[in-house]
């Protein structure tokens, strides 16, 4: 099962109070076929109106994925660190602590990602009890 892509919208902007002038040059540049509820990508954000728009839309996007989000800042440090840590281990071969933090942080990242399954799965259950109930009960 393929998991729901994240995205963000006109509308989201627009509920989040982008700066109007910014949010109507952004709409005249995606054009008048483009919808409220259509995906919008913080690259075409970057590509549209540059990047201190783009980092407002992330702030945006953040406060919705902030989990996920969260998660893939934790692998990317980690990922970081682990490209860094052959250089300090030379330099200080003794030094285990940078070792010990990414580890630390995989553990993180494992714990989240069991967290993130363990959710999908309840959700599941409630949305099947309240299938086989005949209930119209959204499973969040």
């Amino acid at each position: 099962m393929k998991s729901k892509e994240k995205y963000l919208t006109l509308a989201i902007l627009r509920d989040n109070h982008a700066c109007q002038e910014r949010y109507d040059y952004l709409v005249e540049k995606l054009g008048t076929d483009f919808g409220d509820d259509e995906p919008l990508s913080l690259s075409r954000i970057l590509e549209i109106n540059g990047i201190a728009d783009c980092f407002w839309a992330f702030n945006c996007f953040s406060a919705i994925y902030e989990d996920e989000l969260r998660l893939i800042a934790t692998k990317t440090a980690v990922w970081s660190a682990r490209q860094a840590l052959k250089y300090f281990t030379e330099k200080y071969p003794d030094d285990d602590r940078p070792r010990k933090a990414i580890e630390a942080a995989e553990a993180y990242i494992e714990n989240a990602s069991a967290r993130a399954a363990y959710a999908a799965a309840a959700r599941a259950a409630r949305a099947a009890r309240a299938a086989r109930a005949g209930c119209n009960i959204k499973a969040t």
